[in-house]
């Protein structure tokens, strides 16, 4: 009993003196199996990989003891005051980090650029998934129906077990190819910055023409799988641009048309000087006289209604709409206001003199209309030639109806429709 008691007393003295303490000998080592915590205060022992719920600070001594009750801890303050700076230049850094970097894409864990043996194993796997829907899509054919797992097992030649562990290698594949040129498309979006599409929108775009990319790619092409996706990420990310860049939403079809006719037209000015008639422009194009007619048409640019009508009376297309003396027949107004626009616009085409000459003739100045010899007589001129001027004026703004449609507005068929 008193070895017992001993054993009670003089161990936890012997700690608290700082003397060596008898549990930590053991035949001159520690106990195999057992660690002890840090502090001097006492030495409590755990199993190896245990780990206690906090570290217990070391003892003070009673000066230490007297400062840190009264606040004087100078050493303690200077180490939270470090910390705290730390913490305030780390979460700086963050937050600069988060305003400075994009919304898209969020990559964790990119890996770097595939190898030619990785792209090459990868591909194959694609390749084996999509020979493996191309076969579901000729059952389908074949039966009229979508086919049961069996059934597309059965047609491959395979296990359903087998049919699957194919198909997951060639999704996992996909996805390792596409997440390894994730950095590819954001450094293409940042190309296409500016015209319309925010940058998440052009990387959406640009990861669908990855993902076919994916699909395409064979190893026989000899080249890097990053060099031959990059056309279909552009091609993805420009066709978007194309197609979404404009209030009305146009066909591909139409924008590839309009291309074509508008490379005609410029070539045609450079080379005859003249603007080309809609007959010429079907006929360079080998496209029909009415598409091209329409394609002139779908092409123009939306107007607001906060534009104005026009620069003399200042009023805004939204004021005639909603005006109620105009709410009968809005649109006989905005066809008035549209004819005059565009006669001014076609007017704008024509010489100094050449307008004078249509002006006088047929009073477009509000005043009342001339003879030909009056008009001769106001501007010095002989009979013929204001009525050579007046030919060519009227032919070249005949030209120019026919390509930006102003025979519309003789007809009616535009409004009346």
């Amino acid at each position: 009993m008193e070895a017992l008691v001993l054993w009670k007393v003089v161990l936890p003295l012997c700690c608290l003196a700082g003397a060596d303490c008898p549990m930590r000998r053991m035949n001159g080592n520690w106990k195999p199996g057992l660690t002890t915590t840090r502090s001097c205060r006492t030495r409590l022992e755990f199993p190896q990989g245990v780990k206690t719920a906090r570290k217990q600070e070391p003892l003070l001594t009673a000066d230490q003891t007297w400062l840190v009750a009264n606040g004087k801890d100078e050493g303690r303050e200077n180490r939270d005051r470090k910390q705290n700076s730390a913490s305030a230049v780390a979460e700086e850094n963050t937050t600069t980090n988060n305003e400075a970097s994009p919304s898209w894409p969020i990559i964790e864990n990119v890996r770097g650029p595939l190898t030619s043996e990785e792209e090459a194993a990868l591909a194959a796997e694609v390749q084996d998934l999509v020979q493996l829907q191309r076969q579901k899509d000729e059952l389908e054919e074949q039966l009229g129906r979508t086919p049961s797992v069996e059934e597309w097992a059965e047609y491959v030649g395979s296990s359903v077990f087998r049919l699957y562990a194919r198909i997951g290698r060639g999704r996992a594949a996909k996805r390792k190819m596409v997440a390894a040129n994730l950095p590819l498309v954001y450094s293409v979006a940042r190309r296409f910055h500016g015209k319309g599409l925010s940058h998440t929108e052009l990387c959406q775009e640009g990861v669908l023409g990855l993902l076919k990319s994916t699909e395409k790619y064979n190893t026989l092409y000899k080249t890097k799988f990053s060099t031959y996706s990059f056309l279909w990420i552009w091609e993805g990310m420009s066709a978007a641009v194309k197609k979404f860049r404009h209030v009305l939403r146009i066909s591909r079809t139409v924008y590839e048309t309009a291309a074509l006719v508008l490379r005609h037209k410029e070539d045609f000015q450079s080379l005859y000087g003249r603007e080309p008639t809609l007959q010429e422009l079907a006929d360079l194009s080998a496209v029909e006289k009415d598409t091209v007619r329409n394609v002139f048409r779908l092409i123009r640019p939306a107007k607001s209604l906060d534009r104005m009508m026009s620069a003399s009376d200042g009023e805004e297309y939204e004021r005639q709409v909603a005006d109620p003396d105009r709410s009968s027949r809005p649109w006989s107004h905005m066809r008035v206001n549209e004819l005059k626009l565009g006669i001014t616009n076609a007017l704008n085409t024509l010489t100094p003199r050449e307008q004078e000459v249509l002006e006088l003739r047929y009073g477009l100045d509000g005043a009342r209309p001339h003879s030909r010899a009056e008009v001769g007589s106001l501007m010095n001129l002989t009979y013929e030639s204001i009525r050579l001027i007046e030919i060519k004026a009227l032919e070249k703004l005949r030209r120019l109806a026919k390509e930006e449609g102003l025979q519309a507005y003789l007809s009616g068929s535009f409004w009346d429709q």
